[in-house]
């Protein structure tokens, strides 16, 4: 040595893959060859399904489930009965709406 300090740089040459000799392992956790083709089919496979199941919304559903709007302050309701109790006791001095008429409360 001449008094530098020289860098000694090793240079690691990648691990032959135990399945294929011809290919470089990347790390413990990567498969390689037909396991690689599975595991990316079975993946594929896992996303479609969760996309279908993220297609239901509950949102959407309990707004499309609320059809009646009352005609004095806009509150929805989903079945004839809860929209004439609800006018009932909010709305006691305006006149039934004719549609509530018959509705059995």
């Amino acid at each position: 040595m001449t008094g530098t300090n020289e860098i000694i740089k090793i240079h690691v040459m990648p691990q032959r893959c135990a399945v294929s000799p011809t290919q470089d392992c990347r790390g413990p956790d990567l498969v390689c060859g037909q396991q690689n083709i599975q595991s990316q089919q079975k993946n594929a496979k896992k996303q479609a399904g969760q996309k279908k199941t993220q297609g239901h919304d509950q949102k959407a559903a309990a707004k499309a489930a609320l059809i009646y709007t009352c005609t004095v302050c806009r509150t929805q309701m989903p079945d004839p009965k809860t929209f004439k109790l609800h006018f009932e006791s909010k709305h006691p001095k305006t006149p039934l709406p004719p549609e509530l008429a018959d509705v059995q409360a």
